[in-house]
């Protein structure tokens, strides 16, 4: 039997990506944080910005391209463009890796990549912007061409603008520009880009600094540890983060996690250390910077290491060191790695599709059952309201975060109480008020949401 060529394999690979990628955005339901955005794209662009403004945990241009791409209140109208983004990725990742075909392989089925490369947010497009600025500025040292550094620089920018963690791999490719570019070999073009790479930084450093976001919850949300963080980056990086999620490894799982976070590591080192050449010397020193550039961030703003998400810039970089250590390794292993690899990511698929901890369209059938017995829906936090009215089309209540519990108003005699993963010190303050005038009549949970059914009677 004739063997298929690589050319084809690479084709079967790239077209079952775009299928799984395809099946993601229409299975999976929508987030609070894609709602979130739905809705504010459906506003004046003054509004998007000045909302902007006021939560800078996303610049406005995904709320604009959400304006203007989105085809319709569906999890795949809203999702198909970022899907096509994140699948894009795919193209320069095989371009930045030698070893062309195991790198598209491990990006294809990675459900890390296939979740936030299409998932309808900042991440999708930062996939896409940092693989093809990669791209550009290895293109920039192998050839010497003026119009790769243009092409490196607009994509940097984007990137920059499309979601602020991104300056840390520009700040990496612009260290290992000042050590790795020769003057010897064009004085003038060392200085012109040197010049022009402080500028594309110092422009981004300035917009993401500015007052708006040193004021905005981004910034103060949340506390985090982040010096466990990086092997947790490499584990997340090549088997997903739904069966072993951060805040979950306690004890045996903990056991697990550092033999499975081994495996990634090791063979990145190996990829890039290894009998290294010139380009894996740039992409190794590239991806050490820009993750202790986010660190180092990350001591002022601790959001910015929360999830392998906000760092998904870098990627690129390690399925190049990753794919790489695999092709280095005995000639039967890279198969059964492989095979592993794309096994676990599968399950991963398919247990978060089937068992996802926020399923806000499932919520709403539920909320729909209990509105027709007669039930009034109050959904807990104002905030949960935009998944939740994505689906459920009927009326309802959202607890605005500055209203007292003592001046909820409650005429009903059946009130279903709904609440998701913020559930809070006040929202027990909200049941109390509540059962001092209804008694809870039944109680379940889904996933992270939770549903109290109380009756007068």
């Amino acid at each position: 039997m004739k063997e298929i060529s690589e050319d084809k394999k690479i084709f079967i690979i790239i077209f079952l990506g775009l299928a799984l990628r395809f099946a993601f955005s229409y299975f999976y339901p929508l987030t609070l944080d894609e709602a979130w955005s739905f809705t504010l794209s459906k506003k004046s662009f003054a509004e998007i910005f000045a909302e902007v403004k006021l939560d800078s945990t996303a610049p406005a241009m995904v709320h604009i391209i959400h304006k203007f791409f989105d085809i319709g209140a569906s999890e795949f109208g809203v999702r198909w463009i970022f899907a096509i983004a994140g699948f894009l990725s795919l193209f320069f990742i095989k371009k930045i890796s030698k070893i062309s075909i195991i790198p598209v392989a491990i990006s294809a089925f990675s459900y890390f990549v296939i979740k936030e490369g299409s998932i309808s947010r900042m991440h999708a497009f930062t996939l896409f912007f940092s693989s093809a600025e990669i791209y550009f500025f290895l293109n920039t040292f192998e050839n010497k061409r003026i119009q790769n550094f243009i092409f490196f620089c607009l994509f940097s920018i984007l990137n920059s603008h499309n979601f602020y963690p991104s300056l840390s791999l520009t700040f990496g490719l612009f260290v290992a520009f000042l050590l790795f570019f020769k003057k010897s070999d064009s004085p003038v073009k060392y200085y012109l880009y040197s010049f022009a790479l402080i500028f594309i930084f110092s422009i981004t450093a300035f917009y993401f600094f500015s007052p708006s976001s040193l004021k905005s919850r981004f910034i103060t949300s949340l506390k985090f540890s982040s010096g466990a963080f990086l092997p947790y980056l490499f584990y997340s990086f090549a088997f997903s983060q739904e069966f072993f999620p951060y805040n979950s490894i306690r004890g045996w799982k903990l056991i697990i996690f550092a033999l499975t976070a081994f495996f990634p590591i090791f063979l990145f080192l190996k990829g890039l250390l290894s009998k290294s050449e010139y380009r894996e010397k740039i992409l190794f020193t590239t991806f050490l910077f820009a993750f202790l550039c986010s660190f180092l961030v990350s001591l002022k703003i601790p959001k910015v290491l929360y999830s392998p998400k906000y760092l998904i810039c870098v990627y690129p970089i390690f399925v190049a060191g990753f794919a790489r250590g695999i092709y280095l390794s005995a000639k039967k292993i890279p198969r059964i790695l492989i095979f592993i690899l794309i096994l676990f990511n599968m399950a991963a698929f398919l247990f978060d599709i089937a068992y996802n901890k926020e399923n806000w369209k499932e919520a709403s059938i539920y909320a729909k059952e209990a509105s027709d017995s007669g039930f009034k829906i109050v959904v807990f936090k104002e905030a949960m309201k935009y998944p939740f009215s994505f689906y459920y089309k009927g009326d309802f209540l959202a607890i605005k975060s500055d209203l007292n519990p003592e001046d909820l108003d409650i005429k009903s005699d059946k009130l279903l109480y709904i609440c998701s993963h913020d559930y809070d010190k006040k929202s027990f303050l909200y049941q109390r008020e509540i059962e001092k005038k209804l008694k809870l009549d039944h109680y379940f949970r889904s996933g992270e949401i939770e549903f109290f059914y109380y009756n007068r009677k």
